[in-house]
């Protein structure tokens, strides 16, 4: 079993920045969850915390499927957020904006 869930990659420039973000935080002495600049991605669907390994490939193929129709969109970062509060910091994320319809549609069709 396995933890799985479909993101977009985000690219390396990007990443590398929320990456510095999380680090001026963290040099704050906030308390929150910081993942590897590599780890940094835009979560489309979480899939849960346990998927069959043997069935990933069938997922793949399902969404590929899915998908195959659809065109590209454009996506800018957010600002950071801090959950559940700055005060309290477990966690951070990044908003994002620009073809959140395109987004949505993306996600459900996943």
């Amino acid at each position: 079993m396995i933890r799985a869930f479909l993101a977009i990659e985000v690219p390396r420039s990007l990443r590398a920045g929320l990456w510095r973000a999380g680090q001026e935080a963290k040099s704050r002495e906030i308390n929150a969850r910081f993942a590897p600049a590599e780890s940094i991605h835009l979560t489309v669907k979480f899939l849960g915390d346990a998927v069959p390994l043997d069935r990933t490939e069938a997922l793949e193929d399902l969404v590929r499927e899915c998908v195959s129709d659809l065109t590209g969109f454009s996506l800018a970062l957010g600002g950071l957020a801090f959950l559940p509060s700055l005060e309290r910091a477990r966690l951070y994320y990044c908003g994002v904006k620009g073809d959140l319809a395109a987004l949505k549609v993306l996600q459900l069709r996943v």
